[in-house]
């Protein structure tokens, strides 16, 4: 008789799965628990009454119990799991740890953070009793691929939620002649067009954007966020070969080098100019760089194998 090797069961709850592509490159069986709450009252009562037996029951088949965001559902799966389960927290988790607080962390076999700032941060509040590894988010370099063109002048952009925590009013309305193209929907939209329209600023709203496709129409992409956990547009960004320049987030320094990140708008407008009075051999040189920094660091085969790394190290203390 020949004994085949099964591979182990990986159970994913999460009710977010924006960040979840590196699973394609796992080396296990992957089943996604994804938690859709419904309108409806009677639904969403019918839900959370059946909820927390059904996670104990799932909990019992998996080898390994991760759970996506530090939620109000890895709460209750860190309190019913027969398993250690593993969790990633991202940001707001982090700054409203009421679920981290509440969570049952003897339970917990590791947290994750997506930034060594992040990992920091959860660390003063979990102290010694879970322990704490770094795995940053990657991006599909297939998918974002390296496109040399330049653009003269060099086309600026930024994506992301049009949200206060963004910045982008703060971007446009203090760099009026700044030809910026903002990709994204959100509460603000209607706030940026009045501002544009009302003080005769260069930007633009472009509303939903196609990714990859936007990113290749420009040249610099600006990051000007008050705070990220990482920053995956950013990066996504610098993996189709745009010159990323940051707002110094506490994260900006752990994604690009430091010449690519500013501290006030004069030096922000400092930065532009000397860039569109580069050759194109200078520029493109940058922008292999920035590529270059994805497929070494950031790349969704590099989470992957972190992830990995991470389980195996617990499933053979375990054993």
């Amino acid at each position: 008789m020949v004994w085949v090797m099964r591979r182990r069961r990986l159970l994913v709850v999460a009710s977010n799965v924006h960040f979840l592509d590196w699973l394609r490159f796992i080396p296990y069986d992957v089943r996604l628990f994804r938690i859709r709450l419904s309108k409806s009252r009677f639904k969403r009562a019918l839900f959370y009454a059946t909820l927390k037996p059904r996670l104990k029951a799932l909990s019992y088949r998996y080898d390994i119990i991760f759970c996506d965001f530090f939620d109000e559902f890895a709460c209750l799966m860190s309190h019913v799991s027969s398993k250690p389960i593993y969790v990633r927290l991202h940001r707001w988790e982090v700054h409203n740890p009421v679920y981290l607080l509440s969570a049952n962390l003897k339970n917990v076999k590791a947290i994750i953070t997506v930034s060594n700032h992040y990992k920091r941060l959860v660390e003063e509040l979990v102290k010694d009793v879970v322990p704490v590894y770094v795995v940053p988010n990657g991006v599909d370099t297939k998918r974002f691929y390296y496109n040399p063109r330049i653009h003269r002048p060099l086309r600026i952009c930024t994506v992301g939620n049009l949200i206060p925590r963004k910045r982008f009013f703060d971007l446009i309305v203090n760099n009026p002649d700044l030809e910026i193209d903002i990709g994204g929907k959100g509460e603000e939209r209607l706030i940026l067009e009045e501002a544009i329209r009302r003080f005769k600023l260069k930007a633009k709203i472009c509303g939903y954007v196609k990714l990859p496709e936007f990113y290749y129409e420009h040249d610099i992409f600006i990051q000007n966020s008050s705070d990220e956990s990482f920053g995956v547009a950013l990066v996504e960004a610098m993996s189709c070969g745009l010159i990323p320049l940051c707002f110094d987030y506490p994260v900006a320094e752990e994604i690009v080098p430091r010449e690519f990140i500013y501290r006030s708008y004069d030096e922000l407008r400092e930065k532009i100019a000397k860039l569109n009075q580069m050759s194109d051999e200078e520029l493109s040189r940058i922008k292999r760089g920035m590529r270059m920094i994805v497929e070494e660091k950031f790349s969704l085969e590099k989470q992957a194998k972190a992830f990995t790394a991470i389980f195996d190290k617990f499933s053979k203390n375990d054993h």
